[in-house]
């Protein structure tokens, strides 16, 4: 597969692998390509903005974009996959930023944090949407609400998963992230900055037109994406 080249966009192909399922394409695996923006994405649970360019894992009912500008590279996960969300916040999730240039070294966000609500709030799971009509005191949304209340900060962690800092949602960093649920659907939202000037610890450590590869890991799933 000849590389394609996008001075502005990023491109994205590689093996993915997301709860357990594979998803691949052509040559190394399936490509997408990172939607240019002029302006910088608000990163606020609400996808509106986002459904144009979300692909959807094939079988699947969880969709995943990713978008960026100058500065920021900017990813929206969404799933009503309710079985596969409350295994986010059990375990946690972390996205790892893989960049394949040597003078950045990867590291990982983890967020939702794991094990940040009660067992005794566990409630049955099902595949029939974050959303579903259940008695008052095993409301899910209530649940799922109390749940992404209590997801108030980040954590950036090394290859091996040792914490190296834990920061709020919004920070001087330059990384954000949001958890919402909106029209049936968890909505998880994160920016961080590409490899542009020295104003941040953390980068992506890619400039459009280059090439990182990204991971989504769970205690039990996995997922792999690679940028170019």
């Amino acid at each position: 597969m000849n590389k394609l080249y996008h001075p502005d966009r990023i491109v994205l192909f590689g093996i993915a692998v997301l709860f357990g399922i594979i998803v691949t394409g052509c040559g190394s695996g399936e490509q997408l390509i990172s939607t240019w923006q002029n302006h910088e994405i608000r990163i606020d649970g609400d996808p509106a903005e986002w459904k144009s360019t979300l692909h959807q894992v094939p079988d699947k009912k969880i969709f995943i974009g990713f978008k960026n500008d100058n500065k920021f590279l900017y990813l929206c996960l969404t799933t009503n996959d309710r079985a596969k969300v409350i295994q986010m916040f059990r375990s946690g999730f972390i996205t790892w930023f893989e960049p394949e240039n040597g003078d950045y070294k990867p590291f990982g966000i983890s967020f939702p944090q794991p094990n940040v609500f009660s067992d005794q709030q566990q409630f049955k799971q099902s595949n029939q949407g974050v959303n579903r009509e259940s008695s008052q005191e095993e409301n899910p949304d209530n649940i799922m609400d109390n749940m992404i209340m209590q997801q108030t900060q980040l954590e950036i962690v090394n290859k091996d998963k040792y914490p190296l800092i834990a920061l709020p949602l919004i920070n001087k960093e330059g990384i954000e992230a949001k958890l919402s649920i909106k029209d049936n659907y968890f909505v998880y939202e994160l920016k961080v900055p590409l490899a542009v000037g020295n104003d941040y610890s953390y980068t992506a450590g890619v400039t459009p037109g280059n090439t990182i590869k990204i991971r989504f890991e769970t205690e039990k799933w996995k997922w792999l994406k690679r940028i170019t």
